[in-house]
């Protein structure tokens, strides 16, 4: 086991905040429930994270639709995957529907969303 995957495995919350170009962690190390927050960057052809998420996650949140899917390339999560912050906060779509979902917070880097989504979440499935 390498020490990214040590610490990531079997963790509630994963945040990644890496330049890399390629993925510092593997999708099958995050264990059901995990939420992920991404920072770094998020377009096909650089991306710190497995594009796999976008496919395994229940919900996909960034803080500003119009810059994830247009910051230049491809993004790495398409915009029919992605849920805007503001709806989960506002009530009008779930973060989670259980204890086992697999969420990811694609973040554009709007200040304050981290703070946001951590408490979204952590009312949102009592445990």
């Amino acid at each position: 086991m390498t020490a990214v995957e040590d610490a990531v495995t079997d963790r509630d919350v994963v945040i990644v905040a890496t330049g890399s170009p390629t993925p510092v962690l593997g999708a099958d190390w995050l264990a059901p429930g995990t939420h992920l927050t991404t920072l770094g960057p998020k377009s096909t052809a650089r991306h710190e994270v497995p594009a796999v998420l976008a496919d395994r996650a229940r919900t996909v949140l960034t803080d500003s639709l119009a810059q994830s899917v247009g910051a230049g390339g491809s993004p790495l999560f398409p915009a029919d995957r992605l849920v805007p912050l503001g709806a989960v906060l506002a009530g009008a779509a779930p973060a989670r529907t259980g204890p086992d979902d697999l969420t990811v917070f694609s973040s554009v880097g709007l200040a304050g969303t981290e703070v946001a989504v951590a408490a979204a979440l952590c009312e949102a499935v009592p445990r």
